[in-house]
């Protein structure tokens, strides 16, 4: 089966507000993969456009502004990038649609920035073309914090979830507080075996502690990893209050985490088997990025 890529958006204008490490993961994913085509997107906004006479929007006219990253220096050439003024990569002008039909591709991954308007677009686009069509929420990014909304559209009207019944994955989670106690959030990354990202999320909390954010991290994802039909759960923290806590080396002293440890106890009983590991922060560093995103988006709102 002919397989393509579709890299939408990833330009300076988007990346200002996006995951500075995101070119360099799709770049590696690239390398890695064996596509048969693979294109670059650029969206520049018109004057005239239904953008700017609808919501006022003007920006994103510049070649400044169209300017692809440094890790897409080898990858990216004239004959497969191409300029778009529209949500979808697929609509006027047609020149990518022509080359994605004279290579008889019949799959499509897309990837890249923002999940829940061009990236979804782009999907809906390629479905209705004919093509099999798989978003590759890893390599993908919401500037409005929307990845999970439009994961779950995708995974409703447009491809197969390829996450029920798993075997066995990692559960990285990680909970924060500016303040202790103070405004806090927690997230957590769902990995495979091979360190390939299933999910990734994060959510406000509220006024809690250090403590209490870890625990409300831990649980939501075991809620979620419970749903994906896990048996065999590997679970990672920079915590090592909690992780010595949840081993039975440490005992709960503070009233506050006693429900939460018991929570945490309830659903660790979903599991064949299941283990809590204490890792270095730096390899926590997804579910740690996520939490100072929420953080930094609640700061900013005040």
């Amino acid at each position: 089966m002919q397989k393509a890529l579709l890299v939408i958006d990833v330009q300076s204008y988007f990346l200002e507000r996006s995951p500075k490490d995101l070119p360099a993961k799709i770049a590696k994913h690239i390398r890695s993969a064996d596509y048969d085509f693979i294109a670059f997107t650029k969206f520049r906004n018109l004057p005239g456009s239904n953008w700017e006479k609808s919501l006022g929007w003007k920006s994103c006219r510049s070649k400044k502004d169209l300017v692809l990253p440094k890790e897409f220096s080898e990858l990216a050439t004239k004959e497969n990038t191409f300029e778009k003024h529209t949500y979808s990569a697929l609509k006027q002008p047609d020149a990518l649609l022509k080359k994605i039909q004279e290579r008889r591709i019949e799959e499509i991954d897309i990837c890249g920035i923002d999940t829940e308007a061009c990236i979804l677009a782009t999907a809906y686009d390629a479905f209705d073309h004919g093509y099999k069509v798989n978003v590759l929420f890893s390599l993908s990014y919401s500037r409005a914090g929307m990845d999970d909304e439009a994961k779950k559209i995708v995974l409703r009207t447009l491809q197969k979830s390829k996450e029920s019944n798993m075997g066995e994955v990692k559960l990285y989670t990680d909970g924060g507080s500016r303040g202790n106690p103070g405004h806090s959030a927690g997230a957590f990354v769902i990995c495979e075996m091979d360190d390939n990202v299933v999910e990734k999320s994060g959510f406000y909390i509220g006024i809690a502690t250090n403590n209490q954010a870890e625990y409300r991290a831990l649980l939501k994802g075991l809620q979620k990893v419970k749903a994906l039909g896990v048996r065999k759960l590997n679970v990672f923290m920079d915590s090592e209050l909690i992780v010595k806590q949840l081993n039975g080396l440490y005992k709960i002293k503070n009233k506050d985490l006693e429900p939460l440890y018991r929570q945490v106890k309830e659903l660790a009983n979903n599991f064949t088997e299941i283990s809590f590991t204490h890792v270095p922060r730096l390899m926590n560093k997804e579910a740690d990025d996520e939490v100072n995103r929420i953080l930094d988006q609640k700061a900013r709102a005040l």
